[in-house]
Formats: structure tokens, sequence, C-alpha cells
């Protein structure tokens, strides 16, 4: 059983124990050949693609400046109400592409990737083919094609660090194009979708499945500590332990898995009339853990409820050295500790001295991993 408040770890959790012997990569081949939606994708967006192409070329010959307007605009999704592009060129086919799409009388959760995350986070041919695999994967409700489509958005996402927390700024403070970001925004956007995704089915189709019964489920850890469908013989938990909330590093594989079409967030820029440069969605979840007034009752509640169950935890946690200037925990370990004391007759603390938590790939984030290995808490 795999429990998370998040959907897109709920079904990469049904992909991994599951599978799907539906459907193979020898089979979906053809479908994908096949598919008239994302035929009809492409040539809604296709102003948008042929302009992206143009002024990608024009880049790699020292002329950067329409890629960086192109790339400032943001997504399609927070143009409305704002000011359009200054370009005619890339106002015309923002118009075109926008008028294309509304033609296709699609609903608007089969067109988030274009609208909410092409041009940013995406090349808008790319934005277009997750758009298609998904749309696939929830028409046949296959969780190991969700999963791949993705796994094939994480890999392809052009940002910091390789999520989606903060798209790539492509001019610096003093409004300078940044070279060495406009050469990884055109390498990466020139990747395959349909060949990472098909890689992506290989791998899910590749593991070896030994039944079909494991249960992956979408549920606050409260609930389902209260009324689990079935009893475990052993709990392991995994909660976060810094302030970063996971919703904002992965927002988009959400709205992808939950195949919605949110509104998005505003920022306090402008007095908050702005749409978030992120494009996060609205509502998205906030783990009490990640909030320091709340953490204490979150670990309460979790001790409190797996001790009810009478089986014992293991507990995920990360050592923290103040003087290594890691990124600090929002409950101490020690603090973490004796509330398990107050639930748990046994507890034990293992340090994995070989394991480091690699947290977030941007430096100024990461810091330092000395002092802050993995902590295991067994509590019986």
């Amino acid at each position: 059983m795999a429990v998370d408040i998040q959907e897109y770890a709920r079904v990469l959790a049904e992909a991994v124990l599951n599978g799907d012997p539906n459907w193979s990569a020898f089979a979906l081949e053809n479908v994908i050949d096949d598919d008239h939606r994302r035929a009809a994708l492409y040539r809604a967006v296709d102003p948008l693609i042929m302009l992206e192409n143009e002024v990608a070329l024009r880049a790699m010959r020292d002329d950067i400046e329409p890629l960086c307007e192109l790339l400032d605009m943001g997504n399609l999704a927070s143009l409305v109400g704002n000011k359009p592009p200054q370009s005619p060129r890339l106002r015309n086919a923002v118009r075109e592409s926008l008028r294309r799409i509304d033609a296709l009388g699609l609903p608007c959760a089969d067109t988030v990737c274009i609208r909410h995350f092409g041009g940013q986070y995406f090349s808008y041919a790319q934005a277009a083919e997750l758009d298609a695999m998904a749309d696939l994967a929830r028409d046949n409700r296959s969780s190991v094609l969700l999963a791949a489509a993705l796994s094939t958005a994480s890999q392809l996402v052009n940002s910091i660090g390789k999520q989606f927390a903060q798209p790539l700024r492509p001019r610096d403070k003093s409004g300078e194009p940044k070279r060495h970001v406009v050469k990884k925004i055109i390498a990466e956007r020139g990747l395959s979708p349909r060949a990472i995704f098909m890689d992506y089915v290989r791998r899910y189709e590749a593991l070896p499945i030994v039944r079909r019964d494991h249960v992956a489920i979408r549920a606050d850890f409260r609930e389902v500590l209260a009324n689990p469908p079935f009893k475990p013989s052993v709990v392991y938990a995994d909660p976060p332990y810094t302030r970063d909330h996971y919703s904002r590093f992965y927002h988009s594989l959400e709205t992808i898995a939950l195949g919605d079409a949110p509104s998005i967030t505003r920022s306090n820029l402008g007095g908050g009339g702005v749409q978030s440069r992120g494009g996060y969605r609205a509502g998205r979840h906030q783990s009490p853990f990640c909030i320091k007034s709340e953490a204490p009752a979150a670990f309460s509640a979790l001790f409190a409820g797996i001790a009810a169950l009478n089986v014992p935890l293991v507990l995920s946690y990360s050592g923290y050295d103040p003087s290594m200037e890691a990124r600090p925990r929002v409950m101490a370990l020690d603090a973490v500790v004796g509330l398990a004391r107050q639930h748990f007759d046994d507890v034990q603390v293992e340090q994995l001295a070989t394991l480091e938590h690699m947290k977030l790939n941007r430096t100024s984030l990461n810091k330092a991993t000395k002092g802050t290995t993995e902590v295991l808490l067994l509590c019986r």
C-alpha cells in the first residue's frame, strides 16, 4: 500500500507496483502513429512551433533577442488579461494558435500542457506531444502510460534544477541575454518527447511485477491511518523535513496527472494582479510537515495513527549540522525523536553514514550535504 497526498506520486506508485498488462511498447507505436488528436494538437499550435523553430535558428546564428522575447512572454494561459507581446509576428502567432486551439472544441484539460507550460517549460511542439500522451493515457485509464508521460515531462523540462519551481530566465539583471542559458534552452527543446516516452514505457514494462493487487492511494495520511484498506505489517514514512513544499517543484506533474485545467496563482508583484512566473496551480497542497507551526501536530498525528495500528514504523528523516549551512530542518531531529517516544516504547535512531540526501539541484538551495546524512527512526 502506497499513500501520498499528490496524484502524480500515486500514479507513479501504481505504475511501479502493479504495472499494466494491457499495453506494450510494441503495440503503442502503431497507436501513436494513428492518433488523430495528436496531429490536431500539432496543427493547432503550428504557428508558434514554426516561429519557435525560426527564432532558435536565429539564436544559433547569434541573433538571440527574438528567442528571449518568446521566452519572456511566459505561457499562453498567463496572457489572459495581460499585455500581448510587442512583436507583431509573435502576437499574430499567439492569436492564431489560440484561435485554432479553441476551434478544436476540446476540454481545457486536454490542451493544458500547451497553454500552461508551452514556451515556458517546454517547446510548443513538446507541449503538444505531452498533451497527446497524457490524453491517451487517461482515455485508456493506464497508470503506466501516464507515469511514462510524467517521466517524459521530468526529463524534458527546461528549468533550473530540472523541476517546475522556476522557469529559466533568458536575460540577466541588466537585460542582457544569457548566452549559456540560450544554448541549454535550444538543446533541451530539440529533444524528442516520443523517443523519451517510448523509452520510459519500455522501462516500466520491464519492471518485475510479481503480483497486481497492490494499492496506491491519494489521500491525507491521517485519513488512511484512521481507516486503512487493510492492516499493514510495517509502515515506512518519508515526510518532508524542510520548508520547501514538494508541490511547488512538481505542480506541473500534478496538473498532468489530475487531468484538469487549474487557475494560476497570483504573485505579489503588481499588487497581486500578475500571475506567478512559475505557473503554479491554484490551491496546490501545502504540507503541514513543511510549516513550523504545524509540523509538531503532524508528526504527533503520524505517530499516534501508526501506534494505534500496533505495527512498527520506519521513519526516514535527515540530520542537520548548523555549522555546514545546510537547509534548516522544520523540526530538529531530537524533537522528532521526543515525539516518537511519546507513542512508542522503543525508538532507535540509525544513521546511514554512506547515504547523503541529494536535495535540490540548485547550489544556493542545496549547500553542503555533509552533516545531513539520512537518519532512520525505528519505532516499535
